[in-house]
């Protein structure tokens, strides 16, 4: 027992004289559950988003009129309204107008809403029967609407259409965390892994040059994710009856951009740390709440206005929102374009940056 104390001290010193390590280890997660469980406090307002036809059902109902909603092509009509009692709490109803059966279907695939709303005075409520959240806004905006609690399950209608269910939502938000975390754990870990064993300092003596390295590593994690990729699709196909609508060409452009982008971020957090325990709390620090800000699960548009038009820059944004604009309403890759210049601009300047200061030991 004495030697098993001894050791216990030995490593114990160790951590101690690494403050980095104190810190990603022991403070950064209570740092990031203070952070996250703020921002996801139950005292904060829900957001509840639905469609309907026409505006007059929501002015009649005390709902206030929005900026306007214009992406990617969708420009729709918004109105709210806020309501607060003891068994709901806080919460936010957010109404879309969706005049067109086009504009219903594009808000239902890019997860703005889950409830459409159909009729002037007997309302249908059509809905995904299998997904909780929409049940939950069934229950919360129907007695809104109808001004009582009457129960009339005729009234409701299962979604079928292709491309409108949360699968079909959530397959490509799944597929373009993958793409990050492949990124950053296989690029920038396994420099930081490399590093901390003393393997990198063997290649100094090598003729090869810095970017020359840090590029094959980039283009073996992209090789290695298209099977990943591929499995995930098949999967899904036979699985989840997923079908990608749009061309694989431009699916396989946003997947190039992706791990462009992704890897020269990944080399930048591994260009110098040598700790492992480091550059763990370092990706983590830039995955965790990218996977929940970036709309992987649902909508960043049901944050608030103020923070909703920035989060559609951040590089998991992107790539999210290009997958699903391929694979659920068949865009072209030129209607991508920005999304493209965008990932590579980040993908450069962060290569850039990390080839000039790696070091190799």
């Amino acid at each position: 027992m004495t030697v098993l104390f001894r050791l216990m001290g030995i490593h114990f010193k160790e951590i101690y004289r690494s403050p980095e390590i104190l810190f990603w280890v022991v403070f950064f997660p209570s740092l990031l559950t203070i952070g996250l469980g703020y921002a996801f406090n139950q005292k904060n307002e829900e957001t509840i988003s639905f469609a309907v036809a026409k505006e007059n059902i929501l002015e009649e109902r005390g709902f206030k009129p929005l900026a306007p909603l214009d992406q990617d092509g969708l420009l729709v009509e918004r109105w709210e309204k806020k309501t607060s009692d003891s068994t709901a709490g806080k919460l936010r109803f957010v109404g879309y107008i969706a005049s067109q059966e086009s504009d219903e279907k594009i808000l239902l695939k890019r997860g703005m809403v889950q409830l459409l709303v159909k009729g002037e005075k007997d309302f249908a409520y059509h809905y995904d029967l299998r997904n909780q959240n929409a049940k939950l806004a069934f229950y919360l905006v129907r007695p809104l609407l109808e001004q009582s609690k009457a129960e009339d399950d005729n009234r409701i209608v299962s979604l079928l259409v292709p491309g409108t269910r949360y699968v079909d939502y959530l397959i490509p938000g799944l597929i373009s965390m993958n793409l990050m975390m492949s990124c950053l754990w296989g690029v920038g870990y396994a420099l930081i892994e490399k590093r901390s064993r003393r393997l990198l300092r063997r290649l100094i003596a090598t003729p090869m040059r810095k970017w020359q390295f840090l590029l094959s590593l980039i283009a073996i994690r992209w090789l290695f994710g298209l099977l990943n990729v591929s499995i995930l699709l098949t999967v899904s196909y036979f699985v989840f009856d997923f079908k990608l609508v749009g061309s694989l060409f431009a699916f396989l452009l946003i997947y190039t951009g992706a791990f462009f982008a992704f890897g020269g971020f990944a080399i930048l957090l591994g260009s110098r740390t040598s700790n492992p325990e480091t550059g763990s709390g370092l990706i983590n620090s830039f995955t965790s709440p990218m996977v929940i800000i970036c709309g992987v699960f649902f909508s960043y548009q049901n944050f608030p206005d103020w923070i909703a038009p920035p989060l559609k820059f951040l590089p998991l944004s992107l790539v999210t929102d290009a997958l699903r604009l391929i694979a659920l309403e068949g865009v072209t890759w030129g209607f991508l374009s920005w999304r493209l210049l965008v990932l590579g601009i980040f993908g450069v300047a962060t290569l850039i940056l990390g080839n000039k200061i790696f070091k190799w030991n």
